[in-house]
């Protein structure tokens, strides 16, 4: 099976700026690394890379199929407009970031006229923005009513998954706080799209919930109303020194036989990742995907960033032909 790669979280560029660096990464990702389908490319709210579109445009292999997450480009805006988003109750929010959706629908069509064919297969989108009691309102209707103007674009066939993000739970602390899976499967069961779906993150759900469960039921929930289409593995933690208590910092895989990229707490262990594909029924999803991020930053050359990759989608694709045999 051929898999998504979010790439850019363990790219040189997520924390330095080095072209030559950056360059060699992706040189050796496509060199080095097999079944891949496509990059998860991040909108950053006016481009899809620090370096500008041009660059990842020239990294993208012309038989890949990619995906675009636009996360990003909410969480950048957030933190100058706390309304941005498009679930906001703010109206002057909800439209900011729908201007931005129109960016990226531009984008889209220019890249797939560069290509000559249409090499984006799916949007993710997010139910932003956090939502702070007595300041900030987010809603069900309003998302809707910002996904009817996503659908009204042309997305050169695309489709739109919305990317569930952790949603405010009991007293707990959150990290992104968007809104429930529930209420983002209710706006789906009134659009009756099939363009539409939802695409889970496997540390975000555990984050969540505190518990590696928590992915599995949001598995279930999605699968059994027919919405789940995509799903990313990207870890999190109990607790580590690099990556803190249930961060959202795409820990990558748990890796025993390797101790200088072993990330020893990462709860992406094969054990968890068994069960999760497990819950899944396969031939109705559209792609599965790794997103990782080393830490910390300096002690991981380009060519390592690539073999955590590599270790990745080899476990996936050893794992993956168990569960579905």
């Amino acid at each position: 099976m051929a898999y998504i790669i979010g790439a850019y979280t363990s790219a040189p560029s997520i924390w330095k700026d080095d072209y030559n660096s950056e360059l060699e990464f992706y040189e050796a990702l496509k060199s080095d690394v097999n079944h891949i389908r496509g990059l998860e490319i991040p909108f950053l709210g006016d481009k899809l890379h620090p370096f500008g579109d041009n660059f990842i445009f020239d990294q993208l292999d012309d038989s890949w199929n990619n995906v675009i997450t636009a996360v990003p480009a909410s969480f950048n805006m957030s933190k100058t407009d706390i309304h941005f988003g498009l679930a906001s109750d703010d109206e002057c929010g909800r439209k900011s970031a729908l201007k931005q959706y129109r960016i990226l629908n531009d984008i889209v069509r220019k890249l797939n006229d560069l290509k000559g064919r249409n090499t984006i297969s799916h949007i993710q989108i997010c139910s932003s923005p956090t939502q702070i009691k007595d300041r900030v309102s987010v809603s069900k209707d309003s998302f809707l009513k910002s996904i009817e103007e996503l659908l009204s674009l042309d997305w050169d066939g695309a489709k739109i998954l919305i990317e569930h993000c952790d949603s405010p739970k009991h007293k707990q602390e959150f990290q992104k706080g968007y809104l429930s899976l529930n209420d983002e499967i209710k706006v789906l069961d009134k659009l009756k799209d099939q363009r539409m779906g939802i695409l889970l993150n496997w540390g975000r759900s555990v984050l969540e919930g505190r518990n590696c469960n928590e992915i599995i039921k949001h598995i279930r929930i999605s699968k059994d109303k027919g919405y789940l289409k995509g799903l990313i593995f990207s870890g999190t933690a109990k607790d580590d020194e690099n990556y803190g208590q249930w961060m959202d910092l795409h820990m990558p895989f748990k890796n025993e036989s390797c101790p200088h990229l072993s990330f020893k707490n990462s709860l992406l262990t094969k054990e968890n990742i068994m069960l999760t594909l497990g819950a899944i029924d396969i031939k109705s999803m559209d792609y599965l995907g790794i997103k990782l991020h080393p830490l910390p930053h300096e002690d991981f050359s380009p060519r390592e960033r690539v073999e955590i990759n590599k270790y990745a989608l080899v476990t996936l694709e050893k794992l993956l032909a168990v569960a579905i045999t």
